[in-house]
């Protein structure tokens, strides 16, 4: 499993866009797959803070978390009940999420 992420201000100033891209590789010679629970989320954006040391700490307030599972490809709006990842293949899943300010930052 690869994770890359990238966040930027929106252009109108309301807050920041976070993109995520997870790629999930079977390395195995059979093909696999995954079923999404709809109560255990398979993806969280979390707010953090960064302590003196450049350490994040990670908040467990549930305001400042956004769970998800994947989207459908045909209806983005509906979630995905399952993916299947061929033998030797990557599947790439995309998040998206908003966030009204960033986490604080901590000066040493």
């Amino acid at each position: 499993m690869d994770i890359s992420a990238t966040a930027f201000r929106q252009p109108d100033g309301l807050g920041y866009c976070i993109l995520a891209d997870v790629s999930l590789t079977n390395t195995g010679s059979k093909e696999t797959r995954i079923e999404w629970d709809k109560e255990q989320k398979a993806f969280f954006f979390r707010r953090a803070s960064f302590l003196a040391g450049r350490t994040p700490s990670f908040t467990e307030d549930p305001e400042d978390q956004t769970g998800m599972n994947p989207r459908l490809t045909l209806n983005p709006n509906a979630e995905a009940i399952s993916h299947v990842i061929r033998a030797g293949a990557t599947e790439h899943l995309a998040f998206a999420a908003h966030v009204e300010r960033p986490g604080p930052f901590e000066h040493p």
